[in-house]
């Protein structure tokens, strides 16, 4: 797991200035002009959020997973978090 992500799939702020330097770093590596900078952390940032939202849906699968399993929920109940 990255440093800043928590388990509820929230990124902890990151120093401004470290996310300025990696992006930099990025761009110098790729060897990306402006344009195709913007384009890029245009489509990281939906990738990235997207990706947030999905570990989000996944712990609260868990979590009810977990609960019905301490509440010693029937193999019905856990077959229904699973499907559904």
């Amino acid at each position: 797991m990255r440093s800043g992500d928590g388990r509820d799939g929230v990124e902890r702020p990151r120093s401004e200035r470290l996310e300025k330097f990696r992006k930099m770093r990025l761009i110098e590596v790729l060897g990306l002009r402006e344009e195709e900078s913007v384009r890029f952390f245009c489509k990281t940032n939906g990738h990235e959020e997207k990706v947030r939202d999905l570990m989000k849906s996944r712990n609260l699968i868990l979590d009810d997973i977990e609960k019905t399993i301490s509440e010693k929920g029937t193999p019905e109940e856990l077959a229904g978090h699973l499907s559904g």
